[in-house]
């Protein structure tokens, strides 16, 4: 881990003690574009294009107002945001803060001129969408060989990196196999469950297909505790145990969005969160709208939402649980 990422995480863990005395946008996703190169079942942001994309100028903005309300960790997502030529520079700008700040990819336009530009920038965080290991399967497939590129350049510029892997009924058999791959060349992983109901989503489809029952329940119960005892999981054990209950149709935790997480449309809107229709809050009124109204939550299992409820109701054990896992002990 390089300094200013280090010194970036304290930055963050101080802006989590702030936000138990008022209201502080501990996390923001950024939809950095809607645009996309692939079309992921259950994702729908490609069927709401922007009528204009938020420049690279309003987005250096957009950064600077959310700095000055106490955020201290961005997520820049989409769509897929390599699609944008401008990111480097983005990420620059964002590099002159101290602010945690990650990219999420399907990797597909992640080149290796490409990846030396954003480390180059001063990229902190990869999250490589990695749903399978195995070659030329119809998801989102990972090239083994793509992480030992990933890890000499990280080696070399010292970003992090994560593999972000959704469980579906699809592949959960694969997860245990795919972190240990991942353990043994040290990377991070950041699971999460398909997050999919009836409902208006904004962002995401409904795919019962790809949905837990009955008949596998059971044998996700045996990853998920797979993941409880790996070491080299990003989230809790919290959230890990909770993927569980909301696969069973239970709803886990009390959603804080629009006071301590929110997302920003490539239009400029915000969004109480990403799964609900954008408000008419413009970023540049961020400052006299904010902390924003509760919205009427219509159930996920986010893990960036879920996590900063977490740290911000256990503190001390996040701190410890953080220094596992840095320390890898």
């Amino acid at each position: 881990m390089n300094t200013r990422l280090a010194k970036s995480g304290i930055n963050y863990l101080y802006s989590i003690l702030k936000s138990k005395f008022k209201p502080v946008p501990l996390f923001v996703n950024l939809f950095y574009t809607r645009r996309c190169n692939l079309r992921c079942h259950f994702c729908s942001t490609i069927k709401r294009p922007a009528k204009q994309e938020l420049s690279l100028e309003e987005w250096k903005e957009c950064s600077d107002i959310l700095y000055k309300l106490g955020n201290r960790f961005i997520s820049i997502t989409g769509g897929e945001p390599l699609i944008r030529q401008d990111l480097p520079d983005f990420i620059k700008h964002l590099s002159k803060k101290l602010v945690i700040h990650s990219i999420v990819t399907n990797g597909i336009l992640l080149t290796e001129d490409k990846l030396k530009e954003l480390a180059k920038s001063g990229l902190m965080h990869l999250g490589l969408s990695t749903q399978s290991l195995i070659p030329k399967k119809d998801v989102k497939s990972q090239k083994k060989e793509f992480f030992d590129l990933l890890l000499e350049y990280k080696k070399k510029y010292g970003f992090e990196i994560s593999a972000l892997i959704t469980l579906t009924n699809k592949n959960y058999k694969e997860v245990p196999d795919m972190v240990n791959y991942l353990k043994n060349k040290g990377i991070f992983v950041a699971p999460n469950i398909v997050t999919s109901g009836q409902g208006e989503w904004w962002f995401r489809s409904y795919c019962p297909d790809l949905l837990f029952n009955s008949s596998n329940i059971k044998e996700l119960k045996q990853t998920i505790n797979f993941l409880i005892k790996s070491k080299n999981i990003a989230y809790s054990k919290n959230y890990l145990k909770d993927l569980y209950n909301y696969a069973q149709g239970k709803l886990p935790f009390k959603c804080e969005a629009g006071s301590y997480y929110f997302s920003i449309n490539d239009d400029g809107y915000v969004m109480q969160c990403q799964d609900l229709r954008p408000t008419n809050i413009h970023f540049t009124e961020l400052k006299q709208n904010y902390p924003l109204n509760k919205p009427n939550c219509n159930n996920c299992m986010w893990p960036c939402y879920y996590e900063e409820t977490y740290k911000r109701k256990h503190f001390l054990k996040y701190i410890f649980n953080l220094a596992k896992l840095v320390l890898k002990i």
